[in-house]
């Protein structure tokens, strides 16, 4: 499956090719940081940059799926 991926402040977006959008939401207030960018890596990690300090972060998380209508 190919899929385009974009990354939109503190949200990583990916469109496959069959149409389905897929989301990624990451709050980082309760690690103190503040997302400016999110990246998901291949291994399903995330690859985040901090808007407050200018530092990257690299999160090893499963993922949740979830649903909206």
């Amino acid at each position: 499956m190919r899929f385009n991926e974009e990354v939109i402040g503190a949200k990583s977006m990916m469109k496959f090719e069959s149409g389905y959008s897929v989301e990624i939401m990451f709050d980082g207030s309760k690690l103190g940081i503040e997302p400016y960018a999110v990246e998901v890596l291949p291994n399903g990690e995330l690859l985040i940059l901090d808007s407050t300090n200018s530092n990257v972060y690299r999160i090893s998380s499963s993922l949740s799926l979830s649903k909206s209508v």
